[in-house]
């Protein structure tokens, strides 16, 4: 079991999501639950341990790996970014 959480961020592939949660909804998520929440929407290598800093067990990713020129180079990115964890 887990939450899927999001949008923490604004982004095209969830369009109907009403207002991005940000990294302050996400924490509260995090501290309300107590199975693992996946952060979701707008998922970025620059804001991938922002995520894991506020509680995160992994991320959800679309756009910043399918629109990416080398998707296996930006999933591994993200991986790192996240903390070298499997994110995905």
């Amino acid at each position: 079991d887990y939450v899927g959480a999001g949008a923490i961020y604004d982004t095209p592939t969830k369009t109907d999501t009403g207002t991005a949660l940000g990294l302050n909804g996400l924490k509260a998520i995090t501290q309300a639950v107590k199975i693992p929440v996946v952060a979701v929407g707008g998922m970025k290598a620059h804001n991938a341990l922002a995520m894991r800093q506020q509680g995160a067990a992994g991320i959800a990713v679309v756009s910043a790996v399918m629109a990416a020129d080398n998707p296996k180079a930006a999933a591994a990115e993200l991986k790192q970014a996240f903390g070298g964890q499997n994110p995905l």
